[in-house]
């Protein structure tokens, strides 16, 4: 909820303000967050005073004076994690994963798992080494999927995973293809004959035509 500022604190605002920590600040206005306050500033262009920029209290609005200059690392200076890898102290060697160790979620190369309804299978070592497995088994079959073309499955079964059961396509054929389906059954069933006959065409044609 907005907060409001009255008269009232605005008048505390400009005389406390210039010489107050924001922690005292937040106190005597209440309700005030720290961007409110420094908003607030702003607005009323009400700034901090020189004898509170020079003191100690200033803090992180100090430039230029070194502040925290004690603290950071010397010219020469040797960290003591240095040619460390990770976090390392005594007694966490015990903890480390040994050499070859695979994680409990590990699956091998061949493993085949079920996303969204499809499944796919590792076939290589690598988190991005999953692969759709019906495009493997079409590929292994009748070499790489031409671009702009997808494998379906003609049954409408994307679990029976059966050279017999797939066929490739473009994108807008399968729009086709799955919009027929609201059409009565002769037409569809027309539209299946024809595209089983279209396939047919195709494959002796790809026969016949000469190697280069």
């Amino acid at each position: 909820m907005r907060s409001f500022w009255t008269p009232a604190q605005d008048d505390m605002f400009r005389e406390f303000y210039p010489d107050c920590t924001m922690a005292e600040m937040k106190v005597m206005l209440g309700n005030k967050t720290e961007c409110a306050i420094y908003n607030r500033s702003e607005t009323l262009n009400v700034r901090k005073s020189q004898e509170y920029l020079d003191s100690p209290k200033a803090q992180r609005l100090r430039r230029g004076d070194n502040v925290g200059a004690e603290f950071r690392f010397k010219k020469g200076q040797v960290p003591p994690n240095k040619g460390m890898k990770g976090v390392y102290y005594e007694g966490s060697v015990a903890t480390f994963f040994p050499k070859g160790h695979k994680p409990a979620n590990y699956k091998p190369v061949g493993t085949i798992r079920e996303v969204d309804g499809y499944f796919e299978i590792k076939i290589a070592e690598g988190i991005r080494q999953w692969r759709l497995l019906h495009r493997v088994v079409w590929e292994r079959c009748n070499g790489k999927i031409p671009k702009g073309m997808i494998v379906i499955f003609l049954d409408g079964n994307k679990k029976n995973i059966n050279i017999k059961n797939m066929a490739l396509m473009t994108k807008a054929q399968n729009m086709r293809r799955n919009t027929v389906h609201n059409y009565p059954k002769e037409i569809v069933h027309l539209v299946q004959l024809r595209a089983a006959l279209n396939r047919q065409i195709n494959k002796r044609t790809n026969h016949e035509q000469p190697r280069p």
